[in-house]
């Protein structure tokens, strides 16, 4: 055996012996306990709300700064009834035209409020 090898396990042997191995845990729970390790960093916003075409929301970061991003909806796998609540939401309403006549204020008369 060549020396470098003896050293080595010498080395090992005074750590607790050859079959120490150290191993970093690389998962999800990594990146949330710890900062995300990276040479480059992207510009993110981390209060983006996405929401998913079932209505459960997920905070996530994203690179644009926006409050809301809505997933599309499979219109194939829908039933009628999401599809008939979808074109009421799409479909545009009409405008109140004739708004004067609730805005008119009767005048203020002081004597209404006595006992």
């Amino acid at each position: 055996m060549s020396t470098i090898a003896k050293n080595i396990l010498q080395r090992c042997a005074s750590l607790g012996g050859p079959g120490l191995q150290f191993s970093r845990s690389l998962n999800a729970n990594r990146a949330v306990v710890t900062k995300i390790g990276r040479t480059i960093y992207e510009r993110t916003y981390p209060d983006t709300l996405m929401v998913k075409p079932d209505g459960s929301t997920i905070r996530i970061r994203y690179h644009i700064p926006r409050q809301i991003i809505k997933l599309p909806f499979d219109i194939q796998e829908s039933s009628m009834a999401d599809l008939k609540r979808i074109k009421a939401l799409r479909t545009q309403r009409e405008k109140k035209t004739d708004v004067g006549e609730d805005l008119k204020v009767k005048a203020f008369d002081p004597l209404d409020y006595l006992n």
